[in-house]
């Protein structure tokens, strides 16, 4: 069976796809958001591995995701994961062609495998509006870094 490491931001997102999770926010606009999202991403997968919040901000979405990613496929492929992927596919928000070509950019570049995901598929973000509700989690309404926040 393949090991695979999944880069999440957010508790409710998580809930699309089970397994072992990344979660890095380097993105947020403040280490208030981080706590609350970490909070919720504890809620939902003891089993997290956390990246210490380091402020930055990035150019574009594009930026912002390689990054991301990036961060998650060096984790997997430094300790012993298969491969890699994200939830960020379950957000109506988000391209999901865009993230998989990165994930793919990403995996050439650091030598792991990226497992492409459309996690929208089958009401998937439907899905995860609902779990998060029934469990009360913290729900954002934007992605984290300052200019979605504006939008």
């Amino acid at each position: 069976m393949m090991s695979v490491l999944i880069q999440a931001c957010c508790g409710p997102c998580s809930l699309a796809i089970d397994g072992k999770y990344f979660f890095n926010g380097d993105n947020f606009d403040s280490k208030r958001e981080y706590d609350k999202r970490l909070c919720a991403m504890l809620a939902v997968s003891d089993g997290t591995v956390v990246e210490q919040y380091n402020p930055r901000v990035f150019k574009d979405c594009g930026e912002c995701i390689k990054y991301r990613l990036a961060r998650c496929a060096q984790y997997a492929r430094e300790n012993g994961f298969d491969a890699f992927t994200t939830t960020l596919t379950v957000s109506p928000h988000k391209d999901t062609t865009m993230v998989n070509n990165i994930g793919q950019i990403v995996a050439a570049e650091q030598g792991i495998t990226f497992i492409e995901h459309n996690l929208k598929k089958s009401d998937g973000f439907k899905h995860t509006v609902n779990r998060s509700k029934e469990l009360w989690l913290y729900r954002q309404n934007y992605c984290g870094c300052a200019r979605s926040m504006r939008q």
